[in-house]
């Protein structure tokens, strides 16, 4: 039997739990800590169930609870599992196969192994800064979900997306197969 306090909760969370996976998994970059970490921001939720039905920007608040998790559970543990963003991509289907380019998709394929390779070098905030802004949040949700000034998520942001780019050019510079780049061997 559902009680009526499950119901406002399952009502409440609904709108927003999309939004928490996807942003967790991009956190996480692994399912299984994906969906430990919403669970744990739902936990959260559940317990401050009437204080959060009166905040005027509820989903702000859950992304500031699991980022918040996030960074404070990658501090506490040293090297992550890491699953590829390859795995949550659904099969294309045939159509969109062949429109497709082959030469754009081992472009891709290989953006996509470079970033797995050099993602473990950033910061966990900085990890945790490109992941929510690929989420497609504004500067000023951003800065609510993390507690930063704008000027100061901004400079951060800057760094890590700087530091990242550095690192995928070196990585892609040095492993890039000629037959690929065009270079000749």
């Amino acid at each position: 039997m559902v009680t009526r306090g499950q119901a406002r909760f399952s009502a409440f969370v609904e709108a927003h739990l999309q939004a928490l996976r996807r942003a967790a998994y991009r956190l996480c970059r692994s399912r299984s800590d994906a969906e430990d970490l919403v669970q744990e921001v739902c936990l959260r939720a559940f317990e401050k169930l009437a204080e959060l039905e009166r905040v005027e920007a509820p989903r702000a608040w859950l992304l500031r609870v699991q980022y918040n998790l996030h960074v404070d559970a990658a501090r506490r543990r040293p090297r992550a599992h890491l699953e590829s963003f390859d795995e949550l991509v659904s099969p294309l289907t045939d159509a969109s196969a062949a429109a497709r380019d082959p030469q754009a998709d081992a472009e891709a394929a290989l953006l996509a192994e470079a970033l797995d390779r050099n993602w473990p070098a950033l910061t966990k905030d900085q990890q945790a800064l490109l992941a929510l802004y690929a989420e497609g949040y504004s500067m000023n949700e951003l800065a609510s979900i993390t507690e930063l000034p704008v000027g100061a998520l901004k400079a951060r942001l800057h760094r890590a997306r700087v530091r990242l780019g550095k690192l995928l050019e070196t990585d892609l510079r040095r492993g890039r197969p000629a037959a690929i780049s065009g270079e000749s061997a």
